[in-house]
């Protein structure tokens, strides 16, 4: 399950789209999720970080761009 260590600071000049890419870059980096894992899911994620589903939608393309992660029709990210 996902583990929140940091919120996203709605005083900060960051986006919290931004704010949430670099949360989960480093849920990555430190192995919590790792190669072939599925994320949680966007309700989940939602619900965690107190975030909005199309700031979740958009954190996840950019980790798409980046290619970080992949996603696969009817099994998830």
């Amino acid at each position: 399950m996902l583990d929140a260590p940091e919120t996203i600071d709605r005083d900060s000049y960051e986006p919290a789209y931004a704010q949430l890419v670099r949360l989960l870059k480093q849920q990555i980096s430190t192995g919590q999720f790792r190669p072939g894992d599925q994320l949680p899911s966007e309700a989940a994620i939602c619900s965690n970080y107190g975030v909005s589903p199309m700031t979740v939608r958009r954190a996840i393309n950019m980790l798409l761009d980046q290619g970080l992660i992949t996603t696969i029709k009817g099994r998830g990210t």
